[in-house]
């Protein structure tokens, strides 16, 4: 999935939980939807640029989802502001643990899609590295535009404008919330004026 979609729709899959936390922490949720791509991208990127080669020629940043998508990340991220009591360290786990969801899920519809595409397994590998496989799953690309070309696929062309659409709505519920909270105020004002009026007559 894309940066809106992770971005979107992955607070809005931790909202049950971020919702304990302070308004001020959602971007640090909102951050931790998007940490994983912000740290493998660009490692094997650069790596690739530097070195001039790709994929398993690079040793074990053989492809983008590496060292950010683990498993072992996010929860050692989520101990952290456990034990130091940071809402912060807390906020920023919850949105990696949704990054790793939304990866595997993509992952199950793009292979239902392409049946015929190599194994899309390299969100599973990666989360559950190095405990299943030693190894990350190589870039099946040779470059940051070839691996462009590859987002233009029907996933992709829902979950992104969905996920800016919830972006949209809760920034501008954020926006708006004093006069929301006080019209539904005055609503509830005016329904309990009826109802007295109501059960006077």
């Amino acid at each position: 999935m894309l940066l809106l979609a992770h971005a979107g729709i992955g607070e809005k899959i931790v909202s049950p939980w971020s919702k304990r936390l302070p308004a001020t922490m959602v971007a640090w949720v909102v951050l931790g939807t998007l940490l994983p791509d912000l740290i493998d991208k660009p490692l094997y990127y650069v790596l690739s640029w530097a070195t001039g080669q790709h994929g398993e020629a690079l040793g074990l940043i053989s492809g983008t989802r590496t060292l950010g998508h683990t498993a072992l990340l996010t929860v050692g991220i989520a101990l952290i502001g456990w034990f130091s009591r940071s809402r912060a360290a807390l906020a920023l786990a919850l949105g990696c643990a949704s990054h790793l969801l939304l990866d595997n899920v993509g992952d199950t519809i793009l292979s239902r899609l392409y049946p015929d595409a190599p194994a899309l397994d390299s969100a599973l590998t990666a989360m559950t590295w190095p405990f299943w496989r030693q190894s990350f799953s190589p870039a099946p690309f040779h470059g940051v535009f070839e691996h462009m070309r590859g987002w233009i696929n029907p996933l992709a062309l829902v979950t992104e404008p969905l996920g800016g659409a919830i972006l949209a709505w809760d920034y501008w519920k954020y926006r708006h919330e004093s006069a929301i909270v006080q019209s539904l105020r005055s609503l509830k004002g005016r329904r309990e004026r009826l109802l007295r009026a109501w059960r006077r007559g």
